[in-house]
Order: C-alpha cells, then structure tokens, then sequence
C-alpha cells in the first residue's frame, strides 16, 4: 500500500509497504479523504518547524471505511464510513480527569510524528477514534469533520451576540455556518474579494475588507446602537490585534484560534484593562464537539460544497499544496 512521507519542506517520499498490523482494540480504516491544513502547508512551505517538526506522515484531517475490526466493537461494524477523532489522550493526568482533555500533558495527535496521519491508504486507528457516518454520507467529505470542530470549539458557545470573524478561509467560514445557526449577527473580515462573496452566499450578515479604510464606519452603521461583542480571529497580525483591540465594546471577547505571523505581537495593555476584554486562546476540540460536528456536517449546517475548493488523488499531495498556495484555495482534500 502507499504511505506518504513528508521527509523535508516540500519533499515527498512514496513508500510500497505492508498495511498496517492490528492491535486489540484497532479498525484498519481504508482512508478516502484527506484535508490539506494549514498546518501542511506550513510545513510545505518550511514555517513553525519548532512545533511541527518533519519527517512525518501528515494528514490529521482524515476518514475514510472500516476494512477490519480487531477486538470488540460497538459503535463501528467492517463497511461503516468514519472520521477520524485524530487525538490520543492519556485518560489519568489533571486535565483529563478534570475535563479538560484537550490540554493533556501526554496527548498524542495523527499527523505528526507522534503518530502517523492519513496520507496512506490504510492506517490502525483505535476503535474509539472512530466516528460513524451515515451510510449515504458522500466519504470525500469526511475530513471536513475536523476542521469544522475547530470552529466548533472556538465559537460554538457563542450565541446571540455581534460577532466579527477575522480571516474567512475554511475554517473561518465554518466558524461563520456555526456561528450563523447560533442566532448571531456575523461580519466576516478578509481581504480575499473571492473568500468575502462566499461568506455573502453563506448569510454573513456583513462582509468587509480589512484594507477598507471605511471599515470602522461600516460596522458602526451596521450595527448602529449595538457593539461588537466577540471578535474571533482564524487569522491575526499586529494590525490586527491593534483593530480588533479597538473595535470590540468594552467587556468584549477577543479568541485567536491560529498561529500568527509572528509569536511575538504587542498589545495596547491600556485599551486592554480600560476595556476590561477578555483574550482566550482556542486550541483544538473534545470528542464531544467533534461529535457535534459530525452531526454539523451530515446535516448540511456546513455547506461542504462552499468550504472544499478542489480534490486531488492522494499520490498529487505534491500538486495539491501547489494548487492550494498559489490560489489561496479554502479546503483542499486528497482523495483515494
């Protein structure tokens, strides 16, 4: 079978090997779809090695169908279509048996070299990962589960509220369905024209270009008595934790979910405390928002059609990252 190994920026490696050996426990899932994230293109590209160090078999956005089953299973039968719950946690450290399995300490994740990704066409994954889709589920979207509880994670609490989405990529523009379905107003910000007419069709209530010198008076206009209650950044610079510091009311909610340009940005610590908003990171998802956004998916809250902008074989990963980088694509998938 084919595994792809990411072995330097830019540097595929085929590899012919045996599929994978079963442990008790285990499905052997043939993998149908793979997103490209954000993250492999970093790494395409050579940024954040720090944090995502290669070699590595990438691809932690994955789904595809059960071939075998080793063990007892209860929620998986052999011929279901799956995603993939890409994150191992250790189940006994503070997190974990607080709640707060997301910040395990010893949490192990598809994708990197922890543990290999999707970009195979069979992979072992632990029962309990597995995530069932309806039978007439179309499998070349099952990927698009991950990014979505991404979103889900950073903005699904919120509801009933003025919210401003920075950077409507793929995630951004799920973040945008959700945040839509939660009884929000939504003004999506990006400076790809192409990007804002999608968030039009999606019901964004108001689409800007951060570059619009007028953007403050068309927010204000919108909005007329009311505030910008939640800023949520799926992409940010030092331009814009200066604007996004400026333009959310005074209590108001500020959540970066992306790496930024740089780790090392300044902040106005005046406006900050005169204001009294509240910053928070937002880093992954629990198996619970990952289960919603299954559902999120399969119902069509996420219009998969909008978010996916092309598919490629899985042997074109090479062609994909090119195509995604030189078109600022939202989701591409592999598929197989």
């Amino acid at each position: 079978m084919l595994k792809i190994i990411h072995k330097s920026p830019g540097n595929f490696v085929f590899e012919d090997v045996p599929k994978p050996e079963l442990k008790n426990g285990e499905a052997l899932v043939e993998v149908k779809s793979v997103g490209i994230c954000a993250d492999e293109i970093y790494t395409y590209q050579g940024k954040h090695q720090d944090i995502l160090p290669l070699p590595a078999v990438e691809g932690h956005e994955f789904g595809g169908i059960v071939k075998e089953i080793k063990g007892e299973s209860k929620k998986i039968k052999i011929g279901d279509k799956v995603a993939v719950f890409p994150l191992i946690f250790c189940g006994s450290c503070y997190y974990c048996t607080h709640g707060l399995e997301i910040d395990c300490g010893s949490m192990n994740y598809f994708g990197t070299q922890m543990i290999e990704g999707g970009m195979q066409e069979k992979i072992a994954v632990p029962i309990d990962n597995c995530l069932k889709l309806s039978k007439d589920f179309d499998i070349r979207y099952a990927s698009l589960v991950e990014p979505v509880s991404v979103a889900n994670h950073t903005v699904g609490k919120v509801k009933d509220s003025n919210i401003i989405i920075n950077g409507v990529g793929s995630i951004g523009m799920a973040m945008l369905e959700i945040a839509k379905a939660h009884n929000n107003r939504v003004i999506a910000v990006d400076i790809d024209e192409g990007n804002l007419k999608i968030a039009k069709r999606l019901k964004a209530d108001l689409v800007l270009n951060f570059r619009d010198i007028k953007k403050d008076e068309k927010i204000k206009s919108f909005l007329k008595t009311d505030k910008v209650d939640v800023a949520a950044l799926s992409f940010f610079n030092q331009e814009t934790i200066d604007w996004v510091i400026d333009i959310v009311k005074k209590h108001g909610l500020i959540i970066a979910m992306a790496l930024p340009e740089s780790n090392l940005l300044k902040l106005n610590f005046w406006k900050f405390i005169e204001k009294a908003i509240t910053m928070r990171g937002s880093i992954g998802y629990s198996l619970e928002e990952f289960e919603e956004s299954v559902e999120m998916v399969e119902n069509e809250t996420i219009s998969a059609g909008e978010l996916v902008t092309r598919m490629f074989p899985l042997s074109e990963v090479k062609e994909a990252c090119e195509y995604k980088i030189k078109n600022n694509a939202l989701k591409v998938i592999l598929t197989n």
